[in-house]
C-alpha cells in the first residue's frame, strides 16, 4: 500500500468548527526538496516589503530595492513568504521587474509547483491550532476559557429566513437555534520527482457535535436559503519552504414549505473521514464514517416539508495555490406521509460529506473536481396525527 495511502487511513480529521486567531508563529516542518535552478526562494523580510497586489494578481509592488528582487530575471519562479498580502505565501513566474526609484514592480504570470521543484517530498499531518476570538474570558484564571483545538459556535436565533425584512419584526422568522463542536486534523502528501507530480493529496476527518432546533411562527411559507455565518482564517504552517494555509467557513440552510408552527430538535455525533490521493494519476477515494443522532423533539404542521443543515467546510492553500476543500454536512428532514388509515409526520436525519480537489496549478492540468462521498438519510421518528 502506497505511504500516503496509509498515512490518510491511519490519521482523524476532526472537522471542528474552532476559531483562530491566526497570528500565530507558522510551524516550521522539514521537507526533502530539490529546488529549481530558477527558482528564488524570497524570505520573510522581503516579503515584508510587499505593499500591494494588483486586482488582477499579476503585479506584485514592493517598498524596496532589495537585492533578491533586482536578482529576478524573465522566466524565475518567485516562492514567497506569507505576508500582509499573502497571508498563504506565493508561487509567481517572473515576466518583467521594474526599478522606480526605491519601487520594484514585478509582473508575473501563474506558475506551477512542478516548475518550482526538481523534486519535492512533502508530508504533513497537523492537528489545527484555532483560538475562539469569542471564548469567554475567566477573570480568576486571567486568559480565555477555550481548547486551541476545539471550535464552538452556538446558534442564538440565527435568523435564516425573514419575510418583510426588519429584524425587529420577529412573527415573521424562521430561526436556527443550537451549537456545532468540532475539532480538526488536516494531512497531505505531495510528491514531484525530476519536475512531474507523481503523487498529491489531503485526507480530512470530521468530528462534530450538532444540535439543531428550526424555529418558525410563520402560518405557511416556502423559502431556500443558504447563510454564510462565519469564515475563519486558521493559522498557517510551513513544510519546508511551502507554506499551507487552511481556512474554515460555517454556513447554515433550510429549504422549507411550512404550514403552521415548527420546532423541531436533532443532535448528532458524527465522525467521517473526507480525502483524496491521487497517485500516478490514479485516484483514491478517502472514506470513512460513524454517527450516532437523538431526536429531541417536534411541534409542526402535518403538511410541513422542511430540511434543515449546517456545513463548516475546510479550505486549504499551498502557497496560494487551491489545494481543495472538505466539508460535512448534518441535517434534519420533516415530511408528511401518507399510510392507509392516517397521516403522519417523517422525520429524517441526514449526513453529507463530499472533497472538492483543485491541483492544477501544482502540475496536473485535468486533476479539478468534486465528489461526493457520503450521502446518507436514515429515519428518526414517524408520527401520526389520527386516522
Amino acid at each position: 500500500m502506497p505511504q500516503f495511502k496509509k498515512r490518510m487511513m491511519g490519521s482523524l480529521f476532526f472537522f471542528n468548527t474552532i476559531l483562530a486567531c491566526g497570528v500565530m508563529p507558522q510551524l516550521e516542518i522539514d521537507a526533502p526538496q530539490t529546488l529549481s535552478t530558477s527558482t528564488h526562494v524570497l524570505t520573510a523580510f522581503t516579503s515584508k516589503s510587499l505593499t500591494s497586489i494588483s486586482p488582477d494578481g499579476r503585479t506584485y509592488k514592493f517598498s524596496e530595492r532589495l537585492p533578491e528582487l533586482l536578482a529576478l530575471q524573465k522566466s524565475d519562479i518567485m516562492l514567497g513568504a506569507p505576508s500582509l498580502h499573502t497571508p498563504s505565501g506565493y508561487l509567481r513566474r517572473v515576466v518583467r521587474v521594474d526599478v522606480n526609484h526605491d519601487i520594484v514592480d514585478v509582473e508575473t504570470d501563474d506558475a506551477t509547483l512542478e516548475e518550482a521543484f526538481e523534486s519535492l517530498d512533502l508530508n504533513f499531518d497537523e492537528a489545527l491550532v484555532m483560538q475562539d476570538p469569542d471564548s469567554e474570558f475567566d477573570e480568576e484564571l486571567g486568559r480565555a476559557i477555550t481548547n486551541p483545538w476545539r471550535f464552538e459556535h452556538k446558534f442564538v436565533n440565527e435568523v435564516l429566513y425573514d419575510q418583510d425584512r426588519d429584524l425587529m419584526t420577529t412573527n415573521d422568522q424562521v430561526r436556527l437555534n443550537g451549537k456545532l463542536v468540532a475539532t480538526i486534523r488536516l494531512t497531505g502528501d505531495i510528491k514531484i520527482s525530476w519536475f512531474k507530480l507523481k503523487e498529491v493529496g489531503f485526507s480530512a476527518i470530521i468530528s462534530e457535535e450538532t444540535t439543531l432546533t428550526l424555529d418558525s411562527d410563520l402560518p405557511t411559507i416556502n423559502f431556500e436559503i443558504i447563510k454564510k455565518i462565519k469564515e475563519i482564517p486558521l493559522p498557517s504552517f510551513g513544510v519546508g519552504v511551502i507554506t499551507i494555509r487552511p481556512k474554515l467557513t460555517l454556513s447554515a440552510g433550510a429549504n422549507a414549505a411550512l404550514d403552521g408552527d415548527l420546532e423541531p430538535s436533532l443532535t448528532q455525533n458524527i465522525a467521517a473521514q473526507t480525502g483524496i490521493a491521487i497517485i500516478d494519476n490514479k485516484f483514491q477515494w478517502l472514506r470513512n464514517w460513524e454517527h450516532q443522532e437523538a431526536f429531541t423533539g417536534i411541534k409542526t404542521g402535518s403538511s410541513t416539508r422542511a430540511k434543515i443543515f449546517v456545513e463548516p467546510k475546510l479550505s486549504v492553500e499551498v502557497l496560494g495555490l487551491t489545494m481543495g476543500y472538505a466539508r460535512a454536512t448534518p441535517s434534519l428532514s420533516i415530511k408528511p406521509s401518507l399510510n392507509d388509515t392516517a397521516a403522519s409526520m417523517q422525520l429524517d436525519a441526514g449526513f453529507t460529506a463530499a472533497v472538492g480537489y483543485d491541483f492544477s496549478k501544482f502540475g496536473g492540468s485535468k486533476l479539478k473536481g468534486e465528489k461526493i462521498l457520503v450521502d446518507q438519510t436514515w429515519l428518526l421518528k414517524q408520527i401520526d396525527f389520527g386516522g
